[in-house]
């Protein structure tokens, strides 16, 4: 059975649990992929609508501390960012 989690943890080199990286109260429902990009932001998508308190459409993107990053703008719905980013 699969263990789905609303928060994201980041480890250093040696596994252990980054204590800097702070994502606050996280999402309100399921993130369900992360990817880190080139410049060490985080994408995630999944069933959510807020992260940390802020509004976001099931898709985020996350500073490397674990900071909402409020530039980063995308133009879909949570359904289609479910079918093209979760459903694989």
């Amino acid at each position: 059975m699969k263990s789905r989690r609303k928060k994201l943890h980041d480890l250093t080199q040696t596994g252990s649990i980054d204590e800097e990286f702070n994502q606050g109260s996280g999402f309100e429902r399921i993130a369900n992929v992360a990817a880190v990009l080139p410049d060490q932001k985080i994408l995630v998508g999944g069933y959510y609508t807020s992260y940390n308190g802020t509004h976001t459409y099931g898709l985020a993107r996350l500073h490397p501390d674990g900071e909402f990053d409020s530039t980063f703008f995308m133009a879909l719905t949570q359904e289609e960012i479910f079918q093209k980013f979760c459903s694989a």
